[in-house]
C-alpha cells in the first residue's frame, strides 16, 4: 500500500459514501460504486478497472483516488455457507394423511301402515269468506247449512277434502252424524296439501302419526271403555289448546270432529272426541275412557307440536 501525498496513510479514517452504484457494460467500460461501506470492510476494496465520466455527472480536481491494482478476483463477494440456512422441514406426524371412511348404513325409514278404511285425504281447504255456505250435492239450488272461518276455539277452520268435482269439493264436515260430508264451491276456500295423517288401532290401542307416507311416531294408547267405546272412521283435527298438565287431560287437547256414540252432552257442551293426556298413567294402553284416546305426556307434546288444523284421523 503507498500513501498519498498531503492526505496522509492511505487508511481513510472516515467512511466511503457513495450515492449510487452503477454498472455499464459497454465497449468494456465498467463502472462500480458502494453505499455505506465501513471502514476496513472488504466492500471498500472493490476494484475500479476503468473510470469513466458518465452522462449528466460532473468531475471536480482533487487528489487521486488510491486505486489497488490487484484484480478483482482477489476480493470475493461475502457469501452465506448453504448450511447456515437450513431448510425448512416437516415432521412426517404433523401432515395429515386422508384416510377413507367406512360407509355407514343408513336403515330405510318404517314404511306408513296401511290402514283399512277410505282413504286419507290429501288436500284440505281453509275457508275465506265469512260464511261458508255448504250444500247436499254439486250445483244444488240452494244450502243445507254454513260454517264459520273459524272453529268455537278460535281456530282457522280446515276442511279435509275427500272428493274433487269441478267447480266443487266435497269436504268432511264437524257436525253429527260422524263421517257427514257436504259439498261447497272451490272458489270460496284455499285448497292445500295435507303431509300428515294420524291412524289409531283399537285393537292394538297403538296411535301412529304418518308424516309425508313414513311413521314419525307411534305410542300405546288408552281407548274408550266398553260403555263409552271410541267412535270408528275418517275424521279430522279441529283445534290444538294447552290444557293443566295436572289435570285430567294433561297438558294438551287435540281436539278432533268425531262425536261420542254414547253421550250426546259432556260438561254443558256436544260430547266431542279428543287425543289428550291423562292424569291416571295406568290407563294408557286400558279401555277406561269416556271414549277419548288418551297419550302419555311425551308423546303428546311431540304431536301437539307438529299436527295442524286439517289433519285426517283414521280411527278403527
Amino acid at each position: 500500500m503507498g500513501t498519498v501525498r498531503g492526505r496522509g496513510p492511505l487508511r481513510v479514517r472516515r467512511a466511503l459514501h457513495v450515492v449510487c452504484a452503477v454498472s455499464i457494460v459497454s465497449a468494456g467500460v465498467v463502472a462500480v460504486a458502494t453505499d455505506g461501506t465501513a471502514r476496513g470492510s472488504p466492500e471498500a476494496r472493490v476494484a475500479v478497472a476503468t473510470r469513466s465520466r458518465m452522462p449528466g455527472t460532473t468531475s471536480r480536481p482533487g487528489p487521486a483516488a488510491p486505486v489497488d491494482s490487484s484484480p478483482a478476483s482477489t476480493v470475493p463477494a461475502p457469501s452465506v455457507p448453504a448450511t447456515t440456512v437450513p431448510a425448512p422441514s416437516v415432521p412426517a406426524a404433523t401432515v395429515p394423511v386422508a384416510v377413507a371412511a367406512a360407509p355407514v348404513p343408513v336403515p330405510a325409514p318404517a314404511p306408513a301402515p296401511a290402514p283399512e278404511g277410505p282413504p286419507l285425504p290429501t288436500l284440505s281447504a281453509r275457508i275465506d269468506v265469512p260464511a261458508l255456505s255448504v250444500y247436499d250435492q254439486p250445483g244444488a239450488p240452494m244450502a243445507t247449512g254454513a260454517l264459520l272461518p273459524v272453529t268455537e276455539l278460535g281456530t282457522a277452520r280446515v276442511l279435509p277434502v275427500v272428493a274433487l268435482g269441478g267447480d266443487w269439493l266435497e269436504v268432511l264436515l264437524p257436525t253429527r252424524p260422524n263421517g257427514s260430508t257436504g259439498w261447497i264451491r272451490s272458489r270460496d276456500v284455499t285448497l292445500q296439501p295435507v303431509g300428515d295423517a294420524v291412524v289409531v288401532d283399537l285393537a292394538a290401542r297403538t296411535l301412529a302419526w304418518v308424516h309425508r307416507g313414513v311413521v314419525v311416531l307411534s305410542t300405546k294408547v288408552g281407548i274408550g271403555a266398553g260403555a263409552s267405546p271410541t267412535p270408528t272412521g275418517l275424521f279430522f283435527v279441529t283445534d290444538v289448546f294447552p290444557a293443566d298438565p295436572a289435570g285430567s287431560y294433561g297438558a294438551w287437547v287435540i281436539a278432533l270432529d268425531a262425536h261420542s256414540d254414547a253421550f250426546t252432552e259432556f260438561e254443558g257442551g256436544d260430547a266431542r272426541i279428543a287425543i289428550h293426556g291423562t292424569d291416571d298413567p295406568a290407563s294408557i294402553g286400558a279401555a277406561a275412557s269416556a271414549g277419548c284416546i288418551r297419550v302419555a305426556a311425551d308423546p303428546l307434546r311431540t304431536l301437539a307440536a307438529g299436527l295442524p288444523p286439517g289433519t285426517p284421523v283414521l280411527v278403527g
